[in-house]
């Protein structure tokens, strides 16, 4: 079997080490939120973005500048605030959430949730869009530990709160709006609880839980995601990601989460590149034998670069 430590995204080795801390009796709960909330990130996110954390303020490696000190120069108020109160949550190692509601003002075309975090040095924010209107935003923000009441859309803005939620259970509040085809809310639900509850029978409760059964558990996640929900179980066999020897690693990127690193097992397929009379074609199919996987375009290649990013 081939594994590839992972970079960032979800990590299914230090989630073993995660969970190995925990009662047993949690832990099929726990992991069934990680791995939503990678499935999350990676196909529901609107818009995400990292920073560095300096000083106990957020900064922008692009422009050279804080955030703040560019939210000054807009000389919009609530955004200042806002940006003051995030800094001392994650000063303190909360996350936070701020709701920004729709208005012409500030040009404001939807109805935003935005999240930040802080891991060490960097910042990660992301944002999702909701089909949640004001009176909405006011009880989830309450629900979450917000104090007083809010007047209007523009104090809702500056007065982002603070929580020890997982990002999870605060999304799962919210009714998003950017769900494509099949790839929605509810059935990225549905999918990781019946994976879940499928490789729990096979394997048992404790193996459940060591680093490759998880890494297994989430490729089948990710994989039948990524068709849509439309292949039952019985297309897409089981024992394939059960017991089959992983043949390659892809790196698939999306969302908040980064790099997901998923594995493919016994013959792949996807997209791989051929050269010939018509010059360099990328085909769709069973990759051919000893091709190599291009992290940064995606396809399978020949040859020891890809002829599209080198």
């Amino acid at each position: 079997m081939i594994i590839k430590e992972f970079e960032k995204g979800f990590d299914p080795y230090a989630e073993a080490r995660f969970l190995a801390g925990l009662p047993l009796g949690v832990r099929k709960a726990v992991l069934e939120s990680e791995i939503k909330t990678a499935a999350y990130e990676a196909y529901l996110v609107e818009f995400r973005r990292d920073y560095q954390w300096r000083e106990g303020r957020i900064y922008d490696a692009e422009s050279e500048l804080y955030i703040s000190d560019l939210i000054r120069s807009g000389n919009r108020p609530e955004e200042e605030a806002a940006m003051a109160a995030i800094e001392v949550g994650l000063e303190k190692g909360k996350m936070v959430v701020n709701f920004s509601p729709k208005n012409e003002k500030y040009d404001y075309p939807q109805n935003c949730v935005d999240f930040w975090r802080r891991y060490g040095d960097k910042i990660i924010w992301l944002r999702f869009v909701t089909t949640d209107e004001i009176e909405d935003f006011k009880r989830v923000w309450g629900e979450l530990g917000g104090k007083g009441e809010v007047a209007d859309k523009f104090e809702m803005l500056a007065r982002p709160v603070e929580t020890d939620e997982k990002l999870v259970d605060v999304f799962e509040r919210l009714e998003v709006a950017k769900e494509s085809g099949e790839v929605t809310r509810e059935k990225i639900c549905e999918t990781v609880a019946r994976l879940v509850s499928e490789f729990r029978s096979e394997f048992g409760e404790e193996r459940l839980f060591h680093s490759e059964t998880i890494f297994r558990l989430f490729s089948a996640v990710m994989a039948e995601i990524e068709r849509g929900n439309m292949i039952t179980l019985a297309d897409i066999p089981i024992d394939r990601y059960l017991y089959g020897e992983m043949m390659k690693v892809q790196v698939k990127t999306g969302g908040c989460a980064g790099f997901n690193t998923i594995g493919q097992f016994a013959q792949g397929q996807g997209y791989f590149v051929v050269s010939g009379g018509e010059g360099v074609r990328v085909m769709k199919g069973i990759v051919p034998e000893g091709y190599k996987f291009c992290s940064r375009c995606g396809v399978w290649h020949s040859g020891q670069k890809c002829p599209f990013c080198d």
